[in-house]
């Protein structure tokens, strides 16, 4: 989808912490200069972040609200005090293709007690549960 400028929501949002340089960004102030829905630019810079694009640079700035958010930053500007990335949890997409693999493994005789542990685990997280 495009935005008001011709450009992708990631492309814009790519270029607003291009202009930011090391000060970052809040995803409040992304919306505010983007125009965008803070669900169109959060999520924008989700897929920045998941591709190792943008980071946290291990700030909080306020918002106009007055509670903190965190400032994001270009991964070129990140240094040794940024946090490292927590594990995503894997999509519902990511288990069903780890299921599928596990299976056509454990069918073609290449059990193991390993293979058949990891597919119960992907098929508790698929349905919600946690141990």
């Amino acid at each position: 989808m495009k935005n008001f400028t011709g450009l992708s929501w990631e492309k814009t949002v790519f270029e607003r912490f291009k202009k930011a340089g090391k000060d970052g960004l809040t995803d409040s102030e992304l919306e505010n200069l983007t125009g965008g829905s803070h669900e169109t630019v959060s999520g924008r810079r989700n897929d920045l972040v998941r591709k190792g694009v943008v980071v946290w640079n291990g700030k909080r700035r306020k918002t106009m609200s007055g509670k903190k958010a965190k400032v994001w930053v270009l991964a070129i500007y990140a240094d040794s005090s940024c946090p490292a990335p927590a594990p995503r949890r894997p999509s519902r997409k990511d288990i069903i293709i780890a299921e599928t693999a596990i299976s056509r493994a454990v069918a073609g005789n290449e059990q193991s007690s390993q293979l058949v542990a990891l597919l119960i685990w992907l098929r508790s997280i698929g349905s919600g549960e946690t141990r």
